[in-house]
């Protein structure tokens, strides 16, 4: 990722990137609970709420790419990259979930519940990060 000797700004970078994609990923979760609270105060509808949770999806998907494109530069980040994929895996089961139960027009108790298991633990892992989100 870096030449020889810049070890400590190479490290840097990428908790900075992984910080990134932790603070893209949480508000893709974050984006589901509010989704899920506007439907239930009747302020969205079902389609509308689908089409959120469709291109919370997307969002993943592209945080997903992002993430595995990070390269570590030592074993620690490899384990924190590590870490945040696993985080955002199960981000993505959760707004898949929510989209499905929305789509099936089937109870989303779930999918909620998956949603903010997925939310905490990437609060959890912006702030270890150092993110802003």
């Amino acid at each position: 990722m870096s030449a020889a000797g810049d070890g400590c700004a190479s490290e840097q970078s990428v908790v900075e990137d992984l910080s990134k994609v932790t603070g893209d990923a949480l508000a893709a979760t974050s984006t589901g609970r509010l989704t899920f609270a506007l439907l239930d105060r009747q302020r969205i509808g079902r389609p509308q709420a689908e089409t959120a949770f469709v291109d919370m999806t997307r969002e993943l998907s592209t945080v997903h790419t992002k993430l595995t494109g990070i390269e570590p530069v030592g074993p620690r980040d490899g384990a924190q990259r590590d870490e945040v994929l696993q985080a955002v895996q199960s981000a993505e089961l959760a707004v898949l979930g929510g989209r499905d139960c929305l789509q099936e027009q089937r109870d989303c108790r779930r999918a909620r519940q998956r949603l903010a298991a997925a939310d905490r633990q990437l609060s959890d892992l912006d702030r270890r990060l150092g993110g802003e989100s």
